[in-house]
């Protein structure tokens, strides 16, 4: 097995299990307009402009009561080092916008940013933030991801 095959199928267990045993605790999912959980699925194939690469990401996001929004992101595959990674919004798929809120350069990504006022809630809660990860082969991104809610 080639090592992004392998990287892939760590990232993705790993992903899955950390959501899954996530889920497992929390009380069940709600309407979008409340949601409080989300999760994005990043690669290179949804920057823009779309790369070729193999790079991959999985996250897990919190917005807690005192409206901020916790981020725990991990990635792999990438073809250069990790220059920067933010969250930028509001838009739809394929369509850039400004940063938001940058992230520490480390691997995975831990942090609480905020807190987010009541339009950057209803963005949100309507899928239209992502997150990026710049490395220093693509520095204007080389993957992304969209931060959708966890619906019903």
């Amino acid at each position: 097995m080639n090592t992004v095959s392998t990287i892939v199928r760590s990232l993705t267990l790993a992903g899955l299990t950390t959501l899954g045993m996530t889920l497992a605790v929390s009380p069940a999912p709600v309407q979008a307009a409340q949601a409080t959980t989300f999760i994005a699925l990043a690669n290179t194939g949804q920057e823009v402009p779309a790369g070729s690469g193999t790079g991959v990401g999985i996250g897990y996001f919190t917005l807690g009561s005192d409206d901020k929004l916790c981020v725990s992101f991990t990635f792999g595959g990438l073809a250069g080092t990790l220059a920067a990674a933010h969250i930028h919004g509001p838009t739809v798929p394929g369509v850039n916008a400004a940063i938001l809120f940058p992230l520490p350069t480390a691997n995975p990504i831990n942090t609480c940013v905020g807190p987010l006022d009541k339009d950057q809630k209803k963005d949100l809660r309507r899928g239209l933030y992502y997150i990026n990860v710049h490395t220093s082969t693509v520095p204007a991104g080389e993957i992304r991801g969209q931060i959708e809610p966890i619906r019903k």
